[in-house]
């Protein structure tokens, strides 16, 4: 998962979020849909945004309706109303 910190230039709290509807692969042949960069002025948000991740990622259903969104807000409005 990147993320980063103040100590690198982090200015404030910082979440994103890439969709891929077809798989990017990454090294030893790993298949991924969704890459979250994260950056953290505040450390103490750290590990709940790590454990909100964890559960989303857990959430089959939920990866799946995910990737089935047609735009960001579609996008945002599924992760709000489900964590």
């Amino acid at each position: 998962m990147p993320h980063t910190t103040v100590e690198n230039g982090v200015l404030r709290d910082g979440v994103s979020l890439l969709i891929s509807k077809k798989p990017i692969v990454f090294p030893n042949n790993h298949l991924m849909n969704f890459v979250i960069p994260l950056s953290f002025y505040d450390l103490t948000k750290h590990l709940r945004a790590v454990n909100q991740i964890a559960d989303i990622s857990n959430d089959l259903d939920l990866l799946e309706t995910l990737l089935k969104a047609t735009d960001e807000k579609t996008a945002y409005q599924i992760i709000r109303h489900n964590t």
